[in-house]
C-alpha cells in the first residue's frame, strides 16, 4: 500500500502536467507514492505524452470534460493510499512538500481536516494559498467596505488570501491547487460535490469538514509554485466568470438556503453593476443577467 496517492487533473496542459510530474519525482524522498492523472478529454496530446514519458503513472482518460471535482473523485476511487494529495497540473514542487505534509498529518493529534501549503508564483512571491468562507458580510465588503476596513477584510473576509505563513495556522479552507488529507476523510465526505464544475469546490469540501468539527491548516514548510490560471487558460474570460459566479451562488445556496438567494443575487449583481459603471465593461451586464435569472 502506498503512503500517498497524488492525483492530478489535466485539461489541455500537456507541458505543465509533464513538468509537474517531473518535479514530484525530483523532490519526493522516503515515501511510497503513486501518481494518478485524470485527463478531462484533452486534445493537445496530454495522455499520449504522459504515457510515453511516465510508464508508472496511472492515467484515467475521460471522453469529456467532467470538471475539476468530478475528475478528482475518479482518481480518489482508484487510489490505494492512506493519504490523498490533490495537485493542480499547473504546479511545481519547490521542496519535498509531499513528505512535509505527510509527516505533519501523521503526527497531528488534533481533529484532522485538510492541509495546504505555502504557494508561490513563478517569481517566488506569495500566492493565494487559502481563504475565508463566503458569508453575507463578504457581499457587503465587496461593495466598498473592503477599502475602508482593508486590514480586517484582507485577514478575515477576503475569499483568496495571498500571505506567506511562517507557522502552522488554522484557516477556513485551503486552495484546491494543493490539498492533502486522509483518503478516509474524502470517502466520509463523499468526495467533491460534482455540482461545482469549477471554482468553490474546495471551499465547499473544507466547509463540510469544518462542519464536522475538523480543522483545516496551512503547513508552511511545504512549498509549491502555482502558475495560477494556466490550467484553465483556454477558457474565455466571460465563460470563466460565469462558471465562477454559478459556483459561488451554489455555495451560498448550500450554506444559507433558498430564502437567502434573492438577497445574495441582488448584492452580487450590485457589485457587477458598480464594475460596469466604472469601466463600461459589457461583460458585467451579461454576468448580471445570468445572476438574476
Amino acid at each position: 500500500m502506498n503512503d500517498v496517492s497524488i492525483i492530478i487533473v489535466s485539461y489541455n496542459t500537456r507541458d505543465l502536467t509533464v513538468d509537474c510530474i517531473k518535479s514530484i519525482h525530483e523532490t519526493v524522498r522516503g515515501l511510497q507514492y503513486e501518481i494518478i492523472v485524470v485527463d478531462n478529454a484533452s486534445t493537445d496530446g496530454s495522455v499520449e505524452a504522459i504515457k510515453e514519458q511516465f510508464k508508472e503513472v496511472v492515467v484515467i482518460s475521460n471522453d469529456k470534460n467532467l470538471g475539476f471535482g468530478a475528475a478528482n473523485n475518479l482518481g480518489i476511487q482508484v487510489s490505494d493510499a492512506k493519504y490523498i494529495f490533490l495537485l493542480n497540473s499547473d504546479t511545481r514542487l519547490i521542496n519535498d512538500a509531499v513528505s512535509c505534509l505527510y509527516k505533519y498529518a501523521e503526527n497531528d493529534q488534533g481533529k484532522r481536516g485538510f492541509y495546504g501549503c505555502n504557494l508561490y508564483d513563478n517569481a517566488l512571491s506569495p500566492h493565494y494559498s487559502y481563504g475565508n468562507y463566503p458569508r453575507m458580510l463578504s457581499l457587503l465588503f465587496d461593495l466598498g467596505l473592503s477599502k475602508i476596513f482593508r486590514s480586517y477584510y484582507n485577514r478575515n473576509i477576503k475569499l483568496e488570501v495571498c500571505r506567506e505563513l511562517q507557522q502552522v495556522e488554522e484557516v477556513d479552507y485551503v486552495c484546491g491547487a494543493a490539498m492533502f488529507s486522509e483518503r478516509d476523510l474524502l470517502l466520509q465526505l463523499g468526495g467533491f460535490d460534482e455540482t461545482f464544475f469549477l471554482y468553490f469546490e474546495e471551499t465547499d469540501l473544507c466547509y463540510r469538514a469544518w462542519k464536522l468539527g475538523l480543522k483545516n491548516k496551512i503547513i508552511p514548510d511545504a512549498k509549491i509554485i502555482h502558475l495560477a490560471g494556466r490550467s484553465s487558460s483556454g477558457q474565455p474570460v466571460l465563460r470563466k466568470t460565469l462558471i465562477r459566479e454559478k459556483s459561488r451562488l451554489h455555495f451560498y445556496y448550500k450554506r444559507y438556503g433558498r430564502l437567502a438567494m434573492p438577497f445574495v443575487k441582488a448584492l452580487i449583481a450590485a457589485g457587477y453593476l458598480k464594475e460596469f459603471m466604472l469601466r463600461r465593461d459589457r461583460n458585467s451586464l451579461k454576468v448580471i443577467k445570468t445572476i438574476i435569472n
